[in-house]
């Protein structure tokens, strides 16, 4: 309840304009407790088995934490007439920009959390689905410069609030739905 959201759409997949968008929120939140989402689903239409290879290096290109190679991944994968495949990623600006501002804040590394797609519930058209992942940047503490300022919950995990935090959100936005 006393959580305070800043939204920000981010709809220009100009790799220099997102780059500096994430820098300038990074600024912003530089000391602050502070969680950055970016929400995009990854592909659209293709069959299950095409989502789940596109996907898969949509979701690589994201844990690198480089804009760059995120723009240029999903350029390759639209060039290859994958039938079906409207995007890769429907958010791909957003992402650039939490890439970049978690990158400004000190992440040293991205992990996938989370893979599914429409065709893997039960009533699922597996020939034509929408793609869903969920990446987290974290600090490594070795790498980075202020080390011994980062708190206990660097250590690449949530913290427990956090973990509890999330979870009541999103049972909030499930119930809200």
């Amino acid at each position: 309840p006393r959580a305070k959201i800043v939204p920000a759409i981010v709809s220009m997949t100009d790799v220099g304009v997102c780059t500096r968008f994430g820098a300038a929120l990074a600024k912003v939140l530089k000391g602050r407790r502070a969680l950055i989402v970016a929400s995009s689903d990854l592909s659209h239409y293709p069959s299950a088995a095409d989502a789940e290879m596109v996907d898969r290096k949509t979701l690589a290109a994201v844990t690198s934490l480089d804009p760059t190679t995120l723009h240029k991944t999903i350029q390759e994968q639209m060039t290859r007439r994958i039938r079906g495949l409207d995007t890769c990623a429907c958010g791909e600006a957003p992402i650039m920009a939490a890439m970049a501002a978690a990158n400004a804040l000190g992440a040293t590394s991205g992990k996938v959390v989370s893979y599914a797609n429409s065709g893997d519930i039960p009533i699922g058209d597996r020939e034509r689905v929408v793609g869903y992942g969920a990446v987290v940047f974290t600090a490594d503490p070795e790498k980075t410069k202020a080390a011994s300022e980062m708190t206990a919950a660097a250590d690449q995990t949530l913290s427990p609030a956090d973990k509890k935090a999330l979870l009541a959100h999103a049972r909030e936005t499930i119930s809200s739905y």
